[in-house]
């Protein structure tokens, strides 16, 4: 019988010296900012193939948490989380109206399609960040003239559309962006290009 009651009592001490990470929290761990994915958490790489995204005030109030307590790791998990849910769908941002000033977020994701050779996918979060600076008045989430020249590059070189680059060019306009050298380069090659 007692061997019987042993066997039922789990072989690991309750009190250990070293501290367990919650798996709540594991894909919160510094290996996140790896650049090399064999070091990366592996429960960060499964939760990303979700695509559920808890709920809104549940976010917020996380992201929030984490940014108030001061101190640098749980900035950095913060940091994590919001990367995660804006690598997950970058317009989920604008759908759940948080707003972050586009000087911060929109000029590493033009650094990001052109080293993909996709800059036509910026196009879309550029209009929509667009419709948001206008109808909400926001000023810090204007565009300046180096991402719309981005959203023009896009439009002459790769989706070579007139009507594409037309737009751009009315939407710089109503947000009151002034057009440089290189916004007229690449309406240049673009009519050029197009015999025009």
């Amino acid at each position: 019988m007692a061997r019987r009651v042993t066997w039922f009592l789990p072989d690991r001490a309750f009190f250990s010296s070293t501290p367990e990470i919650p798996t709540l929290y594991s894909f919160l761990q510094p290996s996140v900012f790896s650049l090399n994915k064999k070091q990366q958490q592996p429960k960060l790489c499964f939760s990303s193939t979700h695509y559920t995204f808890p709920p809104k005030p549940l976010t917020n109030s996380l992201i929030t948490h984490l940014s108030s307590l001061g101190d640098i790791y749980n900035l950095k998990r913060a940091f994590a989380s919001v990367v995660f849910l804006m690598e997950k769908n970058p317009l989920s941002m604008f759908k759940n109206r948080f707003f972050v000033p586009f000087g911060v977020w929109g000029h590493f994701l033009v650094d990001i399609g052109r080293n993909n050779g996709n800059l036509a996918a910026f196009l879309g979060i550029f209009y929509e960040n667009c419709r948001v600076a206008l109808v909400e008045k926001l000023e810090f989430m204007k565009p300046d003239v180096a991402a719309c020249n981005a959203a023009l590059e896009a439009c002459c070189y790769e989706l070579e559309s007139v009507s594409d680059a037309e737009r751009v060019v009315g939407t710089m306009s109503d947000l009151g962006v002034r057009p440089d050298e290189f916004s007229f380069g690449f309406l240049g090659y673009l009519y050029a290009h197009k015999g025009l």
